[in-house]
């Protein structure tokens, strides 16, 4: 299981590299403090939320844009989509989503991502945050 959140405003997520895969395969950033590069496996990118607030913001960037491929990220509590999501359209290297989703202390929280595609990732390096406001 992932890191505990804190009760400050951001939580982050990131990917060291992405790899090239089957089109759309589920995939999972990983909260900030881990080490590993990728991850199928939706547990070990979770952030426990640590107290209650609403969501309010999800963006998320890519350090260079994809040709072809279009990229999901969809915010996830416990296990469930939301309907938080960034989509990053090719030639894009951001995207947004504002909005007010509740949650409460004890929430799993995860970003799903899934491409389009098989275009090479490899020197994408995709980073998201999630805003949200504490009690």
């Amino acid at each position: 299981q992932g890191a505990q959140g804190d009760s400050g405003a951001t939580l982050f997520w990131r990917w060291a590299a992405l790899s090239a895969s089957a089109a759309t395969a589920v995939r999972f950033l990983l909260d900030a403090s881990s080490i590993s590069a990728t991850n199928a496996n939706e547990r070990n990118g979770v952030v426990v939320a640590a107290d209650a607030g609403l969501f309010t913001a999800l963006r998320v960037h890519h350090n260079s844009a994809l040709a072809v491929d279009s990229v999901v990220y969809t915010l996830r509590i416990n296990g469930v989509d939301t309907a938080a999501a960034v989509t990053i359209l090719p030639g894009a290297t951001s995207g947004v989503w504002s909005g007010s989703i509740a949650y409460v202390a004890g929430d799993t929280v995860a970003i799903k991502t899934v491409q389009s595609g098989t275009e090479a990732l490899a020197t994408m390096a995709p980073r998201a945050s999630l805003m949200r406001t504490p009690p």
